[in-house]
């Protein structure tokens, strides 16, 4: 959820800790190579990666979830539109209607809700009123409404801690899924990286809360490494991505270091780069697919977009086919 203004929730001065429900952005994973074009629910894999946000308290949780719509026609329809558009991006969001917290879906109390999948990003409508969501039923057609989600699993539960830095080289999580038959013949496969994110309060004990700074990205393997065995695949894995540094030198101060953003990845679907297994060598090849979803200007501290360079927002956009035009 994408709100503008800090809330009473990331105060801290509550004797109890709590997560209040709302809604939730997700970025789609999912529809693996089709080898034999064997697109049941047991190989064609859906995930959602959880668009965070360090300054709100709702959002300070990396997650991604192996799930299933639960309705097969929908499921079928949302593995066709991937087809049909792979380049762009696909938000799932849970209906208004049905809010829940993230600490809800990691600890396994909620393991189904009903959602909305929407295709790219509608620019907002000025003025944005109050906590504002992008995908809302007042600006935004789904693709597929009322969908009925399954959490099969959870692949990664992970809240953010306020005093982690941020490291010299961006950390990723790669996980995926590989589907074999008896005869260990690869029928579907699939492999997706999102980037390990620090949410540091930079700010000193005088001065108001500012986190940051890091990129939230989701993107796809173009390749699924043969050097990665099914139960690592499945599971997940951490690489260090060396490309993508996260420090530099301070100007004018030698022996100084800041966090660095970069305004867009560093390499495009189909390039070779290089990462490593736990941060160690030897390097290890990995071919890149498609971006979903590179930014930094949700997920810091608002306040930080008039202060810092390379801020940025990239996601496929909307079709116009999609806009509600709000009051008729």
């Amino acid at each position: 959820m994408v709100h503008l203004h800090r809330t009473a929730d990331d105060m801290y001065d509550d004797a109890e800790v709590h997560n209040a429900p709302c809604q939730h952005a997700f970025i789609m994973t999912g529809g693996p190579v089709p080898i034999d074009n064997m697109f049941t629910k047991e190989n064609a894999k859906i995930y959602g990666v959880h668009m965070t946000q360090y300054h709100c308290e709702k959002h300070k949780y990396q997650l991604i979830m192996d799930i299933e719509l639960t309705d097969p026609k929908q499921h079928k329809e949302y593995l066709r539109q991937r087809e049909l558009y792979p380049e762009d991006t696909f938000v799932m969001a849970n209906r208004i209607e049905d809010k829940y917290s993230i600490p809800q879906l990691g600890g396994g109390v909620r393991q189904t809700f009903k959602g909305a999948i929407y295709r790219g990003f509608r620019p907002p409508v000025m003025p944005l009123p109050p906590n504002w969501f992008p995908w809302n039923d007042e600006d935004c057609i789904p693709v597929i409404d009322q969908v009925d989600v399954t959490i099969n699993r959870i692949v990664l539960f992970r809240p953010f801690t306020h005093h982690e830095p941020a490291p010299e080289t961006a950390s990723y999580l790669m996980w995926g899924a590989r589907k074999r038959r008896k005869d260990g013949t690869i029928v579907a496969e699939q492999a997706h990286m999102t980037n390990l994110q620090t949410a540091e309060l930079i700010t000193g004990p005088h001065e108001p809360p500012l986190y940051g700074l890091d990129h939230d990205h989701v993107m796809d393997l173009a390749v699924v490494p043969e050097w990665i065995s099914d139960d690592m695949l499945n599971a997940g894995i951490v690489v260090s991505v060396p490309c993508i540094p996260r420090k530099e030198d301070v100007p004018g101060r030698p022996h100084e270091r800041r966090t660095k953003l970069l305004p867009k990845p560093p390499f495009e679907p189909g390039d070779s780069i290089p990462v490593m297994y736990r941060g160690i060598q030897p390097p290890r090849a990995i071919t890149v697919g498609n971006t979903y979803f590179w930014g930094s200007t949700v997920n810091n501290s608002q306040e930080l977009q008039s202060m810092v360079e390379n801020m940025s927002f990239i996601m496929s956009p909307m079709p116009q086919k999609y806009w509600k035009i709000r009051g008729q």
